[in-house]
Order: structure tokens, then C-alpha cells, then sequence
């Protein structure tokens, strides 16, 4: 939906409900949404902001809480 919004004009801001389950999404975000420049010849942008909350003191159960921010600064930082 995110991807859709941006491409009509908008600005959406995606939440990821935990980051414990970006990799549900991470193949949208690094396979469609940072490469949309590139494939559209430079004609296009893709202005998402991208949120979720992580790691510790966010009183959630197990996966709820990982920290894998480093995947996300890594790989599309």
C-alpha cells in the first residue's frame, strides 16, 4: 500500500506493528522500494518513511523485542 501512495504523490509513513517481523517485509522494502529510482530511469521517487518499534523497554513478548536495526542501517543505510 505504502509503494502505491508514494507512487500517485503521497507520502506515507509504513509502521512495522514490531521490528521483529521485518523480514516479512524486508523483500518489499529492499527489493521494491530502494530500487525505484533505478528502475524508473531516475523519473521516480519513492518517499516512504519506514517506523517500527524495537529492542529493549518496549515491554513486548519474545520476538517482539529483537534488535535488528543493524540489518535495516547496513543494508539500505
Amino acid at each position: 500500500m505504502a509503494i502505491g501512495l508514494a507512487l500517485t504523490g503521497h507520502r506515507p509513513v509504513m509502521e512495522i506493528q514490531f521490528f521483529g517481523f521485518v523480514f516479512e517485509v524486508f523483500d518489499s522494502v529492499a527489493g521494491q522500494m530502494s530500487r525505484w529510482r533505478f528502475r524508473s530511469g531516475n523519473t521516480q521517487t519513492m518517499p516512504i518513511t519506514v517506523r517500527s518499534p524495537f529492542g529493549g523497554g518496549v515491554k513486548t513478548p519474545e520476538m517482539h523485542a529483537d534488535s535488528l536495526e543493524a540489518l535495516w542501517h547496513k543494508h539500505l543505510g
